[in-house]
């Protein structure tokens, strides 16, 4: 069903909490402590309940709730992983942003539509900051309609009380292009990041747009698979390098450090040098870039500014001083030692 007709379909007709029970076959009650986590329910009654609450587009009227509510001052950060230095600088930021302000966190660790939604409109929270592809199209319909206060970070959305704050990652993959083709590389890789991702999306896109201005474009074949981890893009390179049907790639541009790094070490386990065979380039700029061996050449991204403005836009929004935007935030090149120039002929004398 698209987006209009669900938005539609609750103009026209709210769907109450009854309802949901009759249909689901279940009391009033067990439909209540399915939404709020409490009760004695098992598992397999959450599951059947939570089944008819989505086929049925029900959502509490929280909007109504809330107006006589007084605020909670918390805070709900979405995320589906909390692994890497990412995440944690992510989350630290956006805290400390959020306690200058009387504000409190709470960080939700999810991967399933149907539980975020209930976490995020149960009241409990004023807003939410949202890194999780648990929230498609469908769930973003019912928070306009609930005018719930959203930051998004991985994807380019805006409405009144609606906002993104992302990296400008097709820009980033421009700029790691660029890069490359100026230190005289004519054969390229790519280590992807996970799948239906934005900024995987987008750093290819920008990396191959950089490429392409110059009459360089990429085959599919050297397209390889990182899922933003290291012990994958490894594994990948390694592959690559034992199907030996393709020439070696001259310089690789992985979709985020960690995967740089696992590329370098699947180049390495093969015999190869870095950046003496083959030059590696990274994005975001983790710590760990200047002091790994070799040290990492990548895009500087600031996860914590990411995190900042996020909160700064969520808190506008919350406080009615303003309405939602897209703010994309600009990384740039930090030379290492991962890379290496294409030395020329030498001229005679």
């Amino acid at each position: 069903m698209r987006n209009t007709e669900i938005k539609g379909e609750l103009q026209m007709k709210r769907v109450t909490i009854k309802e949901v029970a009759k249909a689901a076959g279940v009391s009033i009650t067990t439909v209540s402590h399915t939404l709020s986590g409490g009760g004695a329910i098992s598992q397999q009654t959450r599951e059947h309940v939570m089944e008819v609450v989505e086929r049925m587009h029900y959502v509490a009227d929280f909007k109504g709730q809330n107006l006589k509510a007084k605020s909670t001052k918390v805070i709900g950060l979405f995320v589906k992983s909390l692994r890497g230095s990412y995440y944690g600088d992510l989350a630290q930021a956006i805290y400390e942003e959020g306690s200058n302000a009387g504000y409190g966190l709470n960080v939700f660790i999810a991967s399933q539509s149907d539980k975020i939604m209930v976490d995020i409109m149960n009241g409990r929270i004023d807003g939410a900051i949202v890194l999780n592809d648990g929230i498609t199209g469908k769930e973003e319909e019912l928070l306009r309609e609930h005018e719930i206060p959203v930051v998004f970070l991985d994807r380019e959305s805006a409405d009144y009380h609606m906002s993104s704050v992302i990296f400008d990652s097709f820009e980033d993959g421009r700029l790691a292009g660029e890069y490359l083709l100026n230190l005289g590389y004519k054969r390229f890789a790519h280590i992807y990041g996970e799948k239906n991702n934005y900024d995987s999306i987008e750093r290819l896109r920008g990396f191959r747009y950089a490429l392409e201005q110059a009459g360089v474009t990429i085959p599919e074949e050297y397209i390889l698979q990182g899922d933003f981890d290291k012990e994958t893009a490894r594994c990948s390179v390694e592959a690559f390098i034992e199907e030996s049907k393709y020439p070696m790639p001259e310089a690789v541009f992985a979709s985020n450090d960690l995967s740089a790094f696992g590329c370098i070490e699947g180049l390495q386990a093969k015999g190869y040098r870095v950046p003496e065979d083959v030059s590696v380039i990274g994005c975001d700029d983790i710590e760990l870039c200047e002091w790994y061996i070799p040290k990492l050449t990548t895009i500087h991204n600031s996860f914590s500014e990411q995190g900042r403005k996020a909160m700064q836009m969520l808190l506008t929004m919350i406080e009615g001083n303003g309405k939602g935007e897209i703010v994309k935030l600009s990384g740039r090149i930090v030379i290492r030692e991962s890379c290496k120039a294409v030395f020329s002929v030498s001229q005679p004398e």
